[in-house]
């Protein structure tokens, strides 16, 4: 099957056989050399833009970056197919970047100028020796100008160059440290660890939407008590987050360390699970988070106090909770933190008991009464109508209620229809 792979290595022999260098760059020759398949592939060349487009042709580009010399090619659209086959392709494409050598950053993210370059250049700006380096998917050699082989070999995260600089250039590049070296279980290299802990209160020049979106690769992966460990150690957390939050119990390091989830949102949650609700709702819209990712972690966050009086819930209430689309998330919140022993156990083993004994209609079966059932009966929408409908659901859930019958018999004897 044709993979985003097959499609970079026809965008490096195309590129060659039109005289230019051409080679897989970044991340993905680092995760090949770690043997680990990458999730995307990039391409670098010494052919500019407009090469790049001619060469591909304008329906199969995109100039996403063009000024800083960035187009995205597409997968050729196969013979027969619809043109809009090819603006939506299954198969991701391939960002391919001309060499380049950047000038001044003024703004802590972005340089002012560009300049196309060589590759020996180009290695020089990239942010890492280990995302540094280029591989000829050809010939399979590597052309590493930055020691990037040497500090894979030895499990050390090492920025490239003058720490301290190329934190400057991109402040984001902290986040970026804490992550790589977390995910991949290396050790930062001492100048490189200084200019992180030196540069750490700048991390708020950053933008809250790449603060947040650095926050979410972190805790939707494994490592996550790690990166929280180095943020804390960095003196990152209290940069984000101010005094309300600066540093991590053990205990709470070891239930995110046991966390079953690759949820953000869970992790997020269990995270801040010490600070006030109001507070989580005003970090959730400091990191400018989606309104669905906000509600989520308010949920988990809130409903963590179940695992305190589950077991002595009334059936209809258990059941209101186990049918809530997040129940699966809450609980391995739980179990976590009963991994830490920050919890016990019993009942968010009542809850997993619950669940797998009783079916899904169980839990959550069909509406037996509607409003509009209430108005047809001759009960006037008002301040108790939705009173009304959920102790008629709660009826419903404790088996109690079995049917329209059973529904309009029980309106009759609370007095809300008269007796016929």
């Amino acid at each position: 099957m044709f993979s985003q792979r097959d499609l970079a290595i026809e965008i490096v022999t195309t590129l060659r056989q039109a005289g230019h260098i051409a080679l897989f760059a970044g991340g993905c020759v680092r995760d090949l050399l770690l043997g680990k398949t990458p999730k995307d592939y990039d391409v670098a060349t010494s052919a500019n833009p407009e090469e790049v487009q001619q060469l591909f042709g304008y329906r199969r580009t995109k100039a996403v970056g063009a000024s800083f010399g960035v187009i995205m090619v597409l997968p050729a659209r196969k013979k027969g197919e619809p043109h809009h086959k090819a603006d939506h392709p299954a198969i991701p494409p391939v960002e391919v970047a001309t060499f380049r050598k950047d000038g001044l950053y003024v703004d802590g993210r972005r340089p002012e100028t560009v300049t196309f370059s060589s590759p020996e250049e180009d290695a020089q700006r990239r942010d890492f020796t280990i995302n540094g380096m280029f591989f000829d998917p050809l010939t399979e050699t590597v052309h590493d100008y930055v020691g990037g082989q040497v500090d894979l070999q030895s499990r050390q995260l090492r920025a490239i160059g003058i720490a301290a600089d190329r934190f400057q250039e991109d402040k984001l590049r902290l986040l970026r440290a804490v992550r790589f070296n977390s995910i991949l279980d290396f050790s930062i290299e001492p100048e490189t660890w200084r200019a992180i802990q030196d540069l750490a209160p700048e991390i708020c020049v950053v933008s809250h939407e790449r603060i947040a979106a650095e926050l979410r690769r972190m805790l939707a992966h494994p490592s996550r008590h790690s990166s929280i460990q180095t943020l804390d150690d960095a003196g990152l957390t209290a940069a984000i987050f101010g005094k309300i939050l600066s540093a991590t119990s053990p205990d709470l390091l070891f239930a995110l360390q046991s966390l079953k989830t690759d949820h953000f949102e869970t992790a997020m949650a269990l995270w801040l699970r010490e600070l006030p609700v109001e507070t989580l709702r005003n970090i959730c819209s400091q990191l400018r988070l989606s309104n669905q990712e906000r509600d989520a972690i308010l949920w988990l966050h809130t409903m963590q106090s179940a695992w305190l009086e589950f077991s002595d819930w009334p059936v209809c209430r258990q059941k209101r909770l186990l049918a809530h689309p997040l129940i699966n998330e809450l609980i391995a919140s739980g179990q976590a933190l009963v991994s830490a022993q920050l919890l016990e156990s019993r009942h968010v083993d009542a809850a997993m008991e619950r669940l797998q004994s009783w079916s899904k209609e169980e839990i959550n079966p069909p509406l037996q009464v509607t409003g509009e059932d209430l108005i047809h009966w001759g009960i006037l929408p008002g301040p108790q109508f939705r009173q009304i409908l959920e102790q008629l659901r709660d009826g419903q859930l404790e088996g109690l209620i079995t049917g329209r019958e059973a529904a309009q018999q029980w309106l009759v004897d609370e007095n809300y229809l008269p007796r016929t």
